[in-house]
């Protein structure tokens, strides 16, 4: 049941991409954070300001983050979100919240993000990524979130399609 609400939340995360502004995007990712083998995102820009991310992981029993970053200034943005990590045993919803930085070097994006998640009885993460643009559509990715708190450090290497 619970997966089928996922689904249904994923698909609903895409409808609501293709009506959005241009910047809407799809990856998957083979993914490391506990039990975990693959990840998926999408996310989309609702306007020169505002844009809403989304990912599930397969971790646990499964991992749900949403969030929104707002721009600030000077390529730093402001996070709010929310989290959910379900192991079978127990569950854990948390609120997000943080800062992050994009940019680029020599054409290639990455960005650095700090942020706080209260659930799972609260942790700090820091995580970087860097993206490489084969064309404006297709692209390949790799981050890397260090977390405190006993809660286990995440890699991610995977594609993303943007339409």
């Amino acid at each position: 049941m619970r997966k089928l609400v996922l689904a249904a939340a994923v698909t609903s995360a895409l409808a609501v991409s293709g009506s959005a502004t241009a910047g809407s995007y799809l990856g998957l990712s083979l993914y490391d954070f506990y039990n975990s083998d693959l990840s998926l995102t999408a996310g989309t820009t609702l306007n020169d300001k505002l844009s809403i991310h989304g990912q599930y992981l397969d971790a646990l029993d499964f991992v749900v983050r949403a969030t929104a970053e707002y721009a600030l200034h000077d390529n730093f943005f402001a996070i709010a979100g929310a989290s959910h990590y379900d192991s079978g045993f127990s569950s854990a919803t948390g609120a997000i919240a943080g800062v992050g930085y994009h940019s680029s070097i020599m054409g290639i994006p990455f960005n650095v993000k700090a942020s706080y998640d209260s659930a799972v009885n609260g942790f700090f993460s820091v995580h970087t990524s860097v993206r490489y643009d084969f064309n404006n559509k297709f692209s390949v990715e790799a981050g890397y979130r260090v977390n405190t708190n006993d809660i286990k450090n995440e890699f991610g290497f995977g594609v993303r399609l943007a339409f």
